[in-house]
C-alpha cells in the first residue's frame, strides 16, 4: 500500500466545489510516469482529508502496487522537490513538499486494501502538538453536518471514474480492471 499526499495540494474548504479530482489524479499520474520505475500495476483511488484545525482539504492517493516498486517511493518523493534558485542573502528553500508512505512490503487483505482505496467519504482529522513538541493527527472523525452535506453535494456530480487511478492496467473490454484486481489479489 503506498500513500501520497502532496502538501502543496491542501485548500481551503470553500474551495471544495472547484477541486477536480481527475486533475489531480493525472497529475500524480504524470509525476510516477515521469519516474519510469513503476514495473506493474498500480490501482489506487484520490481521497480527501479534513483538518479541523487548519479548515483545509488535503488530497491525496491511496494505492496498491503489485510488481517490482523499484525505488518508486525514492523517485516519487525526489520528483516532487524542486528549490529555488540560491542567492547570497536567501538560502534554498525546498517547496512542492510531497509525504510518501509505504505500508508494509506486502498487504495480508489485498480485497480489502483494493477496497479501501476505493472509499467514497472525506474524514475529519484534527492536528495538534504532542507531547515532545512533534505535529500529532487525531484519530479520523465523520465531517461536521454543513460540510457533510456540501461534500455530498459535490460527489453527486462527478463520477466515481475520477476518482480511480489505474496505472498498468490491460486495455480492453470487460476484462481490464477485472484482470487488475485479480493480479492485484494475488
Amino acid at each position: 500500500m503506498l500513500h501520497i499526499v502532496p502538501e502543496g495540494a491542501a485548500f481551503g474548504e470553500c474551495a471544495l466545489r472547484s477541486f477536480e479530482p481527475r486533475r489531480f489524479r493525472n497529475s500524480v499520474r504524470a509525476v510516477i510516469a515521469r519516474t519510469g520505475r513503476l514495473n506493474g500495476l498500480l490501482i489506487g483511488g484520490v481521497d480527501l482529508d479534513f483538518d479541523a484545525t487548519t479548515r483545509l482539504l488535503q488530497p491525496h492517493i491511496h494505492a496498491i502496487i503489485a510488481g517490482d516498486r523499484g525505488g518508486l517511493t525514492d523517485a516519487i518523493r525526489k520528483s516532487y522537490q524542486r528549490r529555488s534558485r540560491a542567492s547570497p542573502s536567501v538560502p534554498r528553500r525546498v517547496y512542492r513538499q510531497v509525504l510518501v508512505k509505504e505500508i508494509g512490503p506486502t498487504v495480508e487483505d489485498r480485497a480489502s486494501a483494493v477496497t479501501y482505496t476505493a472509499k467514497g467519504y472525506i474524514r475529519e482529522i484534527r492536528s495538534y502538538t504532542g507531547e515532545k513538541g512533534r505535529p500529532r493527527r487525531s484519530r479520523p472523525f465523520r465531517l461536521s453536518e454543513p460540510l457533510h452535506a456540501e461534500e455530498l453535494l459535490w460527489r453527486a456530480h462527478l463520477s466515481a471514474a475520477e476518482f480511480r487511478l489505474h496505472m498498468g492496467v490491460p486495455r480492453g473490454p470487460a476484462r481490464s480492471l477485472r484482470t487488475a484486481c485479480e493480479t492485484a489479489c494475488r
